[in-house]
């Protein structure tokens, strides 16, 4: 077969491009279908067809900000010593200018916002403290939304009502920027995508190809803050960032044309809008191959959807233009294909040179206009070139991976492999264009022939039988949607190439095939046909779902009789059918076709297509041999993408021609800089450098405030001669032993001398345990279909705390057994590995012991005095939350489950949690992040738990941290979770429940993102790159001047490239007022300085950890939190669990749910409301 085809951008043929000019615009691609296509292949009148090849057939705004303000005036810094890069000036404001409580500011106008081009799917790495956060992502899938798209809105110049943030005195005179606060009264508007039918952060669905107005972007960031200035804590330091300057030429320009693929109308059906996504792309490709000319092409770029951007303008000849469809594998069109018409709407026309100075301006009176449309132009372009790619080149969204490096490829479990590749957006910074590039690893299907897929997939079935219903569920639900290649055929178009056979699997063979709709099993007998020659549809004959080809059977027009696909192969393909042993398959038939009109055919006649990227979500197993596949030292990170990753996302003039480029002059060494009309270059190809803050921490206190001894990693301690602070007791515990499949294996009768050791080491670091009570006369190794029995005993005997253990990591059976312990019998226990204890190491007891003391409610150290600054004043309570979807696996209609975990002390010790399910509120339907519809009554509720503790009163602060939302959902957060939050405080306000300061609560809202692309590397006086130290802390150079955002490496990654964690500051009612307070030397803290180190210090104090974390704890805490969630509705988000009959699966997760979270039955209520059932 040809693998090779046309650069969408060169005509078909061309006698006037010299040879040179041909050759350079030859290229090889394949665009990967993002999804199934909507429109099945086109069909022959028999029910099943299985061995024709069908052929040419359809594949399965703006207005000038005019705000009042001040320009930033920016002063020099102290020189660093560190390299000849300059440190980073930083904003500030000439005295004279700077607002007093009687001299503010008009409220804000209007200004631009922006969108991200593109979103990336991930599939989350499970967070551990020990383990660095490696760039791995499962291209196609999208557990959360991206945090890496190019947006950083604009704040308005607003002062705040509260006379208190009216001025802010520093200890420095050179170091100063306005205190700016905001309101967050005005209506918020959603942000709107540049895909054409992308879901918007409220859940809505924005189809029009019409950007809306400048007017309504700027409304989304209008609440929001911008940053006080930047920090100062700690030492200074250099590091090095995985981003490149992108300059923008003084002439550039382009003008936009949205994009409409319509199926042309014929007498029988009216013209109708594409929505196929992988259909458009290939229509809009033919489309500029057939209508543009050399010319043109070399000025266009496109994201082959909706958008379309040429340096000049388009003749209007070439605003409709008609096709007819070829597949991208086919090199000649087939007479009969489908026609369809592709249509240009012309839009702005963006002048770069003037647009970009105003988008990376750190003066915040310039006018962000035409913000939106720059970056997505930008991005466009960027992304073209990975589009137009050779066919072994992948392109997903922002990433694109090689299918030629077969030496980087890793096997994964599964019939899946790891491919290394690179993702790349483009973004603003201060006085800076920049693209993000770093290293991308995506997990594909292994292209294999179709029954060896199916036999990695499932490498336990060692013999021939029949996979269970449950098993040929998951089976289906892991080969629909794959393009495979039919073996069989070898067809040939008329000039003699190659012509391929692709279909799309849409399941396997189903007893109801062929019947529309599906009838009750009683009525699925063989029909009885009168007269077969009158009859043009008859449906098959399918034995069993998941049948192989004796077991399914079609209706042969021309014989006039039903034949077996086995028989059918035999007769018309015998010497295939022979080479691959078809008559003892046992593997299943699959359905090519659609439900309606199926077309069968056999695994072992079809291969798996290259570069299908695995939408779902990976096992547990693939996850771990995901992650080594992945895992890169920095040095190797660093290098790979300065060289490879430049050239791979088209940032080098060798591979890109449509960048600037220099010529030397080889008379006089002259270098004279060749145009092009983009007008874009990279002017060094080295990581950029930025300034960073390096923040001091002394390690935590345990009993009698002693401090544990310190490792050779810098975050991390050693507890083993450490007691808890404040050690839990337990009164009456058991242990027991679940047998791996049900029956006893050599050395798993051994159990009573690690259980020994585990209740020795607990007593050790000071907590109080009895002995294990007997159960059953001693028997405390159990089936796991005995569970039942056990913990009706356990009830009996009043047990507070069970400890299980488990043979091996499965995940169906660890929920089930959180939901009876947690729910039904309210029990406290803890689950853990016969592999981790069996050895009975001591650190591994010592790190049980930190959960046991935890779930107890208990504490197991603390930070050192004055490191949390006023939240050690007992008035401040910290919440985290965060969400849980369902995800493409998961049974329809599975509801997502919102967590909400709040600190009940000033030492951050206790956060119990509150876990409601988001009714209506199912990604799979295009539900909303927003947790708004529970956070109301979630507040209130650790209200009411916090007073308990404290007198009756509310705390006078609460900090909000919220995990799980992406740039393009601040505004939907700021419109619809903070004012719940506010109601919630004011309701309990008024209904009697005081704060200690007699004023309403104060809240601040910080958005925390873990999965973004930004990494930064140290490089040592001896040129050894290596990962920065935690307490590394960024907030210049690759962020904007008005927004107040910072990077926080707070962890040290034992493995690979270490991520930090990017933290966005939404609405602020708590930072500056604390900073604002007089102290003891009467000086102001900086609000960056207070909330850089108050953050990098919770790190410090993630209770089951003995070190520094990547996140704050109060994500950390509702990300576990929503876990244990996820194992209560267990049997939904894995789709083993199906509704009853006659309820939804909504009604059915209810159901489970019951009226709340019922757990810890056993316990006195004064301890019920502090303990950490989840952790």
């Amino acid at each position: 077969m040809n693998n090779r085809r046309t650069d969408p951008f060169a005509p078909l043929q061309s006698t006037a491009a010299s040879n040179s000019t041909q050759q350079s615009l030859q290229r090889v691609g394949s665009e990967v279908e993002a999804r199934p296509s909507s429109s099945g292949p086109v069909t022959t009148p028999s029910w099943a067809k299985v061995a024709a090849g069908q052929s040419g057939g359809s594949p399965s705004q703006s207005s000038v900000d005019q705000r009042p303000g001040r320009p930033l005036v920016v002063p020099e810094l102290p020189a660093v010593t560190h390299g000849s890069t300059a440190a980073t000036p930083e904003p500030q404001v000439p005295q004279s200018n700077v607002p007093t409580p009687n001299s503010r500011p008009g409220a804000s106008q209007q200004l631009q916002q922006t969108r991200p081009s593109a979103s990336h799917g991930n599939n989350a790495v499970p967070m551990d403290p020990t383990r660095s956060n490696i760039s791995l992502t499962n291209p196609s899938a999208s557990n959360r939304a991206s945090q890496n798209a190019p947006l950083r809105p604009e704040i308005p110049h607003i002062q705040s009502s509260n006379s208190q943030f009216g001025h802010v005195a520093f200890s420095s005179s050179t170091d100063r920027m306005p205190a700016l606060a905001a309101t967050n009264t005005s209506a918020l508007a959603t942000v709107s995508s540049t895909k054409p039918s992308a879901v918007d952060s409220l859940g809505q669905s924005n189809t029009s190809d019409d950007q809306p107005s400048q007017e309504d972007r700027s409304k989304v960031f209008s609440s929001l803050i911008r940053r006080p200035q930047y920090c100062s804590a700690g030492s200074r330091l250099k590091l090095y960032a995985n981003f490149f300057k992108l300059k923008v030429s003084n002439a550039a320009k382009l003008v936009r044309y949205s994009i409409e693929v319509m199926h042309e109308a014929t007498q029988e059906t009216p013209s109708v809008r594409v929505t196929n996504c992988p259909l458009r792309s290939q229509c809009i490709r033919l489309a500029l191959q057939n209508a543009i000319s050399l010319d043109y092409s070399k000025g266009i770029v496109t994201d082959h959807q909706s958008n379309l951007y040429s340096t000049v303008k388009l003749p209007e000849a070439l605003h409709t233009t008609a096709i007819q469809y070829r597949d991208e594998h086919h090199l000649t069109t087939d007479p009969n294909a489908k026609s369809y018409v592709i249509m240009l709407k012309e839009g702005r026309t963006l002048e770069l040179s003037s647009l970009v100075p105003k988008i990376v301006s750190q003066d915040l009176t310039v006018g962000q206009e035409g913000r939106s449309e720059v970056l997505t132009a930008l991005n466009i372009f960027l992304h073209d070139f990975a589009q137009r790619q050779p066919i072994n080149i992948t392109y997903l969204k922002d990433k694109c991976y090689d299918l030629r490096r077969h030496d980087l490829r890793e096997n994964l479990p599964g019939g899946l492999e790891a491919i290394p590749g690179f993702f790349s957006s483009v973004r603003p910074a201060s006085e800076n264009l920049l693209v993000n590039v770093n290293s991308s690893t995506g997990a594909f299907y292994q292209v294999l022939q179709l029954d060896k897929l199916m036999g990695k997939w499932d490498e336990s079935r060692k013999d021939r039988r029949r996979w269970d219903v449950v098993k040929l569920d998951a089976l289906q639900g892991f080969l629909k949607g794959l393009r495979i290649e039919a073996l069989h055929l070898n067809k040939k178009d008329n000039k003699g190439n190659s012509r391929p056979w692709i279909k799309r699997i849409h399941g396997l063979a189903q007893q109801d095939d062929g019947r529309t709709p599906p009838k009750p099993p009683q009525e699925k007998a063989k029909p009885q046909i009168q007269d077969p020659s009158k009859v043009a549809s008859i449906p098959p004959e399918v034995d069993v779902k998941g049948a192989n080809p004796r077991e399914v059977q079609f209706w042969h027009d021309k014989k006039k009789k039903y034949i077996s696909v086995l028989d059918h192969f035999k007769e018309e393909y015998p010497d295939y059918s022979s080479s691959v042993n078809l008559s003892n398959s046992q593997w299943c038939v699959v359905n090519v076709g659609s439900k309606e009109r199926p077309t069968y055919l056999p695994a072992e006649a079809c291969k798996v297509m290259p570069g299908q990227a695995y939408k779902r979500k990976l096992s547990p197993q693939q996850t771990t041999a995901m992650i080594k596949a992945a895992v890169r030292r920095p040095s190797e990170n660093k290098t790979n993408i300065e060289q490879e990753g430049l050239h791979s996302v088209g940032l080098t003039v060798s591979a890109n021609k449509k960048l600037v480029r220099f010529l030397r002059d080889s008379r006089n060494s002259s270098i004279t800089e060749m145009q092009h009309a983009f007008g874009l270059r990279l002017p060094d190809p080295s990581l950029l450098t930025v300034d960073a803050w390096q923040l001091p921490f002394d390690r935590v206190l345990y009993a009698k405030d002693t401090k544990p001894e310190g490792t050779n990693i810098p975050t991390m301690w050693n507890m083993s001669d450490m007691g808890l602070r404040d050690p839990a007791s337990i009164l009456r515990w058991t242990y027991v032993r679940i047998l791996d499949q049900n029956k006893l294996t050599k050395g798993q009768r051994v159990g009573g001398g690690v259980v020994d050791a585990f209740r020795d080491r607990i007593r050790y670091h000071g907590m109080s345990i009895p002995e294990y009570t007997k159960v059953d006369g001693g028997n405390h190794l159990l089936r796991f279909d005995q569970r039942l029995e056990f913990l009706d005993q356990i009830r009996q005997l009043k047990i507070d705390f069970l400890l299980i253990i488990l043979p091996n990591g499965d995940a169906d059976r660890y929920s089930k057994l959180k939901l009876l312990c947690d729910k039904q019998y309210g029990v406290r226990n803890m689950c853990v590995l016969w592999r981790t204890i069996e050895h009975g190491e001591m650190q591994k007891m010592s790190n049980l012991c930190l959960k046991v003391n935890m779930k107890m409610g208990g504490v197991n150290f603390v930070a050192p005095a004055n490191s949390l600054k006023f939240i050690e004043e007992g008035h401040t309570m910290v919440v985290g939350i965060d969400v849980t979807h369902p995800s493409a696996t998961s049974a329809q209609g599975t509801p997502s489950v919102a967590a909400m975990v709040a600190s009940m002390d000033s030492e951050l010790a206790h956060w119990p949690a509150e876990l409601r399910i988001q009714a209506g509120l199912s990604r799979q339907g295009g539900g909303r992040e927003m947790t708004s519809p529970n956070l109301k009554g979630m507040l209130i509720r650790q209200l009411e738990r916090w007073e308990k503790t404290h007198d009756g009163h509310s705390p006078n602060n609460i900090l909000v941290f919220r995990d799980g939302i992406s740039e393009g959902q601040y505004g939907g957060s700021l419109q619809n979770e903070l004012p719940r939050l506010q109601q919630a405080c004011e309701q309990h306000r008024k209904s009697g429940h005081s704060t200690p300061s007699g004023q309403p609560v104060k809240i601040t809202f910080i958005v925390c993102a873990k999965r973004h692309h930004t990494r930064f590397y140290n490089v040592d006086k001896h040129g050894n790159v290596n990962n920065p130290r935690g307490g590394a802390y960024v907030d210049r150079d690759v962020t904007e001047a008005y927004l107040w955002d910072f990077y926080l490496q707070s962890h040290t990654a034992l493995k690979g490239t270490a991520r930090p964690a990017h933290y966005i500051v939404l609405h602020d009612d708590v930072i500056r007022h604390e900073a604002s307070k007089p102290r003891e030397n009467k000086m102001a803290i900086r609000p960056a300085d207070l909330i850089a180190e108050i953050t990098y210090s919770m790190c410090y104090l993630f209770g089951r950890f003995t070190g520094s974390v990547s996140i704050c704890p109060a994500v950390y805490y509702a990300d576990l939190a929503c876990s244990r969630a996820r194992c209560y509705l267990g049997g939904l988000y894995t789709n083993v669990e199906q509704a009853p009959a006659g309820t939804s699966i909504s009604e059915t997760a209810l159901k489970i749910w019951q009226n709340g979270l019922q757990i810890r039955l056993n316990l006195p209520e004064s301890v019920k409301d502090s303990s950490m059932f989840y952790i």
